[in-house]
């Protein structure tokens, strides 16, 4: 049978263990927060990324509409293709 010193000491052995737990839990939850908003950071980045190629491909595409209704128009766009 334990003694009452022997029940203390497991006592105190059993709280140190679940202080330790504590923090780690701890220290693994802000981690988490931590790269859960760099995740959401990047995610923002590419998406803003995303739409400035978008923007990019939409402007190019009316420039090249552009040229190709000058070219109708019988303009010299300098843009003319090797026959």
């Amino acid at each position: 049978m334990s003694t009452k010193k022997e029940l203390e000491d497991e006592n105190n052995e059993l709280k140190k263990q679940f202080e330790e737990m504590r923090n780690t839990a701890i220290k693994l939850d802000t981690s988490l927060k931590e790269e859960m908003k760099r995740s959401a950071a990047q995610k923002l980045q590419i998406e803003f990324l995303v739409a400035y190629a978008n923007n990019i491909l939409g402007a190019t595409n009316n420039l090249q509409n552009q040229l190709n209704q000058l070219a109708q128009a019988g303009v010299d766009t300098g843009n003319e293709e090797e026959k």
